[in-house]
């Protein structure tokens, strides 16, 4: 009879639980920012975010990512004006960094892939290199489908580790939506 009454008295705290988590989710409200032309992402209202609105006509937002109270890291979007391979896309941006880079180099700490919500592929690679004696590490996304390219940039603040941003941008990025 205890066993009985357990049981049926977790069925119920499960099904409140349950009830209270679909109610917080709904009461959240979820922002739509258009990072490029073509190009939106909806942001969680789990994560503390700021969009940085453009300073001109021209300009695309900037989504800036709070940790500790600061602004922690950067996510801006640039929209690729023509149709080129990847190879020759990412061939294009080294040469870019080799130029900005005091002696002309630059280190690729890691690269991979992964694809967002609807089913658009999105590349990645970390540089670093030091331009006038400071040091920077970018990660650069190249998000593609069939008829667009965009670059994404993730750009941290001095000091924040870049184990815990990558992760926090990539699943930014897998909600992006080409419209």
């Amino acid at each position: 009879m205890v066993t009985d009454i357990l049981n049926k008295l977790r069925f119920y705290l499960a099904v409140v639980s349950q009830a209270a988590l679909l109610l917080f989710a709904s009461a959240t409200q979820a922002t739509t920012v258009h990072l490029a032309p073509g190009l939106e992402i909806t942001l969680p209202s789990s994560l503390a975010l700021d969009v940085i609105p453009p300073q001109d006509q021209i300009s695309s937002p900037v989504i800036a990512g709070v940790i500790s109270g600061e602004p922690g890291y950067f996510i801006a979007a640039n929209k690729v004006k023509t149709w080129e391979k990847n190879s020759v896309l990412w061939k294009r941006l080294e040469s870019e960094i080799r130029k900005r880079s005091t002696d002309g180099e630059f280190t690729l700490n890691q690269r991979g892939h992964f694809v967002t919500r609807t089913n658009d592929k999105v590349w990645f690679h970390v540089y670093h290199y030091t331009t006038a004696e400071q040091s920077h590490q970018q990660v650069y996304f190249l998000l593609k489908d069939q008829r667009t390219t965009y670059w994404i940039t993730l750009t941290m603040v001095e000091g924040v580790d870049i184990n815990l941003t990558i992760p926090i941008a990539k699943a930014l990025i897998r909600r992006a939506r080409v419209i």
